[in-house]
């Protein structure tokens, strides 16, 4: 399937080694393994999770789950497995039944590509809105798509057709100019380029720590919105295993609200518990669980709760912008997306939306 830019995520991630001469002690080592506070440690059903990343505070809702006992407390004990720059894609792992929960960073491609061939549904997602977008300098910002019109902008290989769909979506008249640009975002400062590719939590926590305060526009901004850190499963899991994964998910979302206000506590937990043997900068850490806050929520779901998808918004927006960055052969939403669990967790306790 046609990279789309999205998935670019794990190539910034990559670069979080590399920007520790930016950023000293972001990320020690890039090791995924599931040694250091995998599991729930107590009783319940048991539940195996594989991460997409390794066990940063990008996880915190898991982790606050598991450390104010929201899990005990609804009888399951989930394990997760950390992922990693070696895993370049998840499903195979759920599909094999290695795991039965994935947690996919890609955003849609590889679960939508993945879902008409091996029955595997997104039942939930931890970004609302996804990472991905466009950071400026104040002094020539981009607010909306029109600014992207003619300035140089700083890509990494194989992102260049999401800004292609963004130019195809808005109708623009004129075009953009690529810069190669590594993990960096120097040659923003530098002027080499006048915006550039970033996530939202990543290379503008790294500027701000240099004094500089960037402009970030959402790619949901800029006409193209996408899922990211998508819960799915295989479809027969779900159906056998409905019960647990309600609780799983009923607990998974008290953990989300409580990462809203709890941002000390879920960097500390992804320090000095979870994501120990990484040799997490508790400072960066701190700012990112600050910085993915608002990606929690998006307006298009003001009304629902955190970890909710909407099958109007995947066959809507989401597959016009996947089909305008040359993704073919897009299945019928209801073999992607099962909203019936999150509808349980959510009718049974109302105030979960709140």
């Amino acid at each position: 399937m046609k990279d789309n830019g999205i998935r670019r995520r794990e190539f910034v991630k990559y670069g979080m080694a590399g920007a520790a001469a930016l950023l000293p002690g972001v990320l020690a080592g890039c090791g995924g393994s599931s040694a250091s506070g995998g599991g729930g440690g107590g009783g319940g059903d048991a539940i195996t999770v594989q991460l997409g990343w390794l066990k940063d505070v990008e996880y915190a809702g898991f982790w606050l789950a598991l450390h104010n006992g929201h899990y005990k407390r609804l009888g399951v004990n989930p394990t997760f497995l950390a992922g990693g720059p070696n895993i370049a894609d998840i499903a195979p792992i759920i599909d094999s039944g290695r795991a039965h929960i994935g947690v996919d960073p890609n955003g849609m491609v590889d679960l939508v590509g993945s879902a008409s061939k091996s029955g595997l549904v997104m039942f939930a997602t931890i970004y609302q809105t996804n990472p991905a977008a466009i950071m400026s300098l104040p002094k020539n910002p981009v607010h909306s798509p029109q600014d992207l019109v003619g300035k140089k902008i700083g890509l990494q290989a194989g992102d260049s057709p999401i800004l292609d769909a963004v130019f195809k979506i808005n109708h623009l008249n004129g075009s953009y100019h690529s810069v190669p640009v590594g993990f960096s975002p120097e040659p923003l400062v530098q002027g080499a380029c006048e915006a550039y590719y970033c996530f939202s939590y990543n290379q503008p926590i790294t500027l701000r720590e240099q004094g500089v305060d960037p402009i970030v526009t959402s790619f949901a901004d800029l006409g193209f919105p996408a899922y990211a850190d998508i819960l799915f499963a295989k479809d027969s899991y779900l159906k056998s295993n409905r019960d647990t994964v309600t609780r799983f998910l009923h607990a998974s979302i008290l953990g989300w609200q409580d990462a809203k206000t709890q941002l000390g506590l879920s960097a500390q937990l992804s320090v000095d518990t979870y994501g120990k043997s990484l040799g997490l900068n508790l400072k960066q850490q701190t700012l990112q669980a600050k910085a993915q806050v608002p990606l929690l929520s998006s307006p298009s779901l003001a009304d629902k709760g955190v970890m909710w998808v909407d099958p109007a918004e995947v066959s809507g927006p989401i597959y016009k912008a996947l089909s305008a960055s040359g993704t073919k052969s897009l299945p019928p939403v209801d073999q992607v997306v099962d909203t019936s669990i999150l509808e349980a967790v959510y009718k049974g306790q109302k105030t979960l939306a709140s």
